[in-house]
């Protein structure tokens, strides 16, 4: 598959989840459900991975933007996605010199 592919398919997960508004969702009845918001947390780690094994670093970093590590999304349970996720957003920081 191409990395285009691959991007295009973990937007459309991420649109599904309605990451960027969930946390307003939720307060009102006709969020999405759990499993679509979840599935949309993974697909963004996923897009991290896909962005920094393209050496896109800077997107990489704007993608998780919406993860919110402290808060809400911190029940990321996968131990694999929970590494990742730190792994990939640690090495875009140090690849784009953004140590502090």
């Amino acid at each position: 598959w191409s990395p285009l592919t691959v991007v295009r398919f973990l937007l459309s997960f991420v649109d599904k989840g309605e990451i960027e508004v969930a946390d307003e969702k939720h307060e009102e009845e006709g969020g999405p459900h759990v499993m679509f918001e979840e599935l949309g947390v993974y697909a963004l780690i996923g897009m991290l991975r896909v962005h920094c094994l393209m050496g896109d670093y800077e997107s990489g970093i704007e993608c998780t933007d919406h993860i919110d590590l402290a808060g809400r999304h911190e029940h990321v349970c996968v131990p694999a996605a929970h590494a990742s996720l730190h792994y990939y957003l640690a090495f875009a920081h140090l690849a784009t010199r953004r140590y502090a």
